[in-house]
């Protein structure tokens, strides 16, 4: 599980509401979606970056960029077609949260 505390004012919410919180930030999706909103100046990432600050030691890269697509399909996140070197010597896109059209 992420490291860095989903909320980091939490003494407003009851201990329910605090567990409702960490079950549900409990998949992958919602650990990439937490840190992406949570800091807002990451313009943009690629699979290894968020692997490189999310992974817990069991995951791997594979899964974040499933989840990334997930949240493609889900329209939460834009794929853009800049890419730069992953870990293992390839080029990979970077993702970023997606814009709001209005």
């Amino acid at each position: 599980f992420d490291k860095t505390p989903l909320i980091h004012k939490d003494d407003h919410f009851t201990e329910e509401q605090k567990t409702k919180s960490r079950k549900s930030a409990e998949s992958q999706e919602a650990r990439i979606m937490a840190y992406l909103t949570r800091y807002p100046y990451i313009k943009k990432m690629s699979a290894s970056d968020l692997w490189n600050d999310l992974h817990t030691g069991y995951e791997q890269v594979g899964s974040f960029r499933r989840a990334l697509t997930n949240l493609k399909d889900q329209n939460k996140v834009e794929k853009l077609d800049e890419t730069v070197m992953g870990m293992f010597g390839a080029n990979e896109h970077l993702w970023r949260l997606k814009r709001d059209e209005s």
